[in-house]
């Protein structure tokens, strides 16, 4: 089980035993791309606008 990667996480076995997981380096790395094209300056909305798009992005993320 080390190394193993499923649904976007990664798993790996502990010192102690226990199953580890984690965020892959992929979904990762989409997230934050993602985060930056939604906080970009160069937008033209206001920051309520950005905060509320933000917002729902992250908490969609987050629930998955």
């Amino acid at each position: 089980m080390f190394g193993r990667k499923f649904l976007g996480f990664s798993f790996w076995r502990g010192r102690d035993g226990a199953v580890k997981r984690r965020v892959a380096d992929k979904p990762l790395k989409a997230f934050k791309r993602r985060v930056r094209q939604l906080t970009r300056r160069s937008g033209g909305r206001s920051m309520a606008e950005v905060a509320e798009r933000l917002r729902v992005y992250v908490l969609g993320w987050k629930a998955y």
